[in-house]
């Protein structure tokens, strides 16, 4: 194999009959690239699902638009609007921490 895809030696493979040696002009096929959850260290990082996802957007948006807009919003003074956009950070920082959130 290639000295430059040692790292991904578990990931790459080549069609049959080549030896781990690609062909010239053969691709690539990347093998369980793809699966999920990304493991770091001790902890698996998983996509969030769509509805933290689009809570967490939608406080942003608020945010920002109250912040940057200085829009009329319930709830939401100018002044707390980087409250709003920190709890919509956390939200997403919980659906990717936690599986299944």
């Amino acid at each position: 194999m290639f000295p430059t895809l040692q790292p991904f030696s578990g990931l790459v493979r080549f069609p049959a009959g080549t030896d781990g040696a690609p062909p010239a002009g053969a691709r690539l096929i990347l093998t369980g690239a793809t699966d999920m959850p990304y493991r770091r260290g001790s902890f698996a990082l998983t996509p969030p699902s769509f509805v933290i996802f689009a809570i967490a957007l939608v406080l942003a948006l608020v945010a920002m638009l109250a912040h940057y807009a200085h829009a009329s919003i319930p709830l939401l003074s100018t002044a707390h609007a980087f409250d709003a956009l920190a709890i919509a950070f956390v939200v997403l920082t919980i659906g990717v921490l936690f599986r299944g959130v």
